[in-house]
């Protein structure tokens, strides 16, 4: 049935204590120390080396890194060898001779092995019956994409990823094993993966409508997993092509951080929305600020500060996570350069 593949489990033991919990708590909050931030949707517990993202409610994510002290799996711990980890699971059921990445599926969960990191998924036993029965609306024109799509996240809001403009759609489910892509990429339509809850009878059936699309050999568990390494492998990237785009003068009055690289976030009119920070040695936690930003600039090495146009000046310290005011009102607050504990702004300075 279009090349449906079945794909076997792999026998291993869960050794980590973490992750026992979270298999015994059905995947719902657990105690994982003290949270140091949140960097692209994912607490992270720095000292602990560990990382979690949560969607509806239940942990849908946890990475592990070398931070981390115990074993993951059988005696298998994060950084260990490579060739290690094949030689004590067998051939990787995952597997994609661009990436370094590869892992395998057991009955509780997906496990996936880098060279830094030991990531986990759960495996979802849901049928995705009601599903069908909200697509058969959609094929039958009794539903437009714009309805198809609200009672699809009204019911399902599990979705790892939700992309849209007046033009495409691009929404996963990889635990459950759909997609949707509209003008997406080169695919168009309801995307159905190896890992899809239901019979195989039925998923011919919806097969055999042309808004279907088989992935049947495809897992989109390790479809989620790539797009993560994929990510985490380009942050330095965005960085340096961030920088590119600010001009000299503009680079010397911002100055710089040296423990963070940033690349910002900007909407559709190029106004900023999110300023992210990245560790240039990995000793300190990735960050995020989430809010709008008119001018920053840096006043050392753990201290961004940034105005709002007509609402003030803020200053976000990156030892903690935390954002304090320096001054509010309705001014435009162009910050130019600071130096010497003072900070010039407008036509104006302030001690800092």
């Amino acid at each position: 049935m279009k090349n449906y593949v079945e794909i076997e489990n792999t026998d291993f033991e869960v050794t980590s204590e973490v992750l026992q919990e979270c298999i015994r708590n059905d995947w719902n909050s657990v105690n994982l120390g003290q949270r140091d931030s949140i960097f692209d949707e994912y607490y992270i517990y720095f000292d602990e080396g560990i990382k979690t993202r949560t969607i509806n409610n239940k942990i849908y994510n946890i990475v592990f890194d070398k931070k981390y002290t115990g074993n993951v799996i059988n005696s298998l711990f994060p950084g260990v060898e490579l060739e290690t980890v094949k030689s004590d699971l067998g051939k990787p059921t995952f597997e994609d001779e661009n990436l370094e990445v590869f892992g395998y599926k057991g009955k509780d969960i997906y496990v996936f092995f880098s060279s830094s990191e030991i990531s986990v998924y759960r495996v979802l036993d849901e049928s995705t019956d009601e599903f069908f029965n909200l697509a058969d609306k959609f094929i039958n024109e009794e539903l437009d994409l714009l309805e198809f799509m609200n009672e699809l996240t009204y019911m399902w809001k599990d979705y790892d990823k939700y992309e849209y403009s007046s033009t495409s759609v691009f929404i996963s489910y990889p635990l459950k094993g759909i997609e949707i892509k509209i003008n997406y990429d080169d695919t168009n339509g309801i995307l159905v993966y190896n890992n899809i809850k239901s019979s195989l009878s039925k998923v011919q059936r919806y097969l055999e409508n042309t808004n279907f699309v088989a992935r049947l050999q495809i897992d989109s568990v390790y479809e989620a997993e790539k797009r993560r390494f994929k990510n985490n492998q380009s942050l330095n990237e965005k960085c340096m092509e961030y920088r590119q785009t600010i001009e000299d003068e503009n680079l010397k009055n911002i100055g710089e951080s040296f423990r963070y690289d940033i690349y910002a976030d900007k909407d559709t009119n190029g106004n900023i929305y999110s300023m992210k920070f990245i560790s240039k040695d990995g000793n300190n936690p990735n960050r995020e600020l989430n809010d709008s930003i008119d001018s920053y600039l840096w006043i050392d090495n753990d201290t961004f500060v940034y105005s709002k146009k007509e609402k003030g000046i803020y200053i976000y310290n990156l030892n903690d996570g935390t954002v304090r005011r320096l001054i509010e009102g309705t001014e435009e607050y162009k910050l130019k350069s600071f130096k010497n504990r003072i900070l010039n702004y407008d036509d104006k300075q302030i001690l800092v």
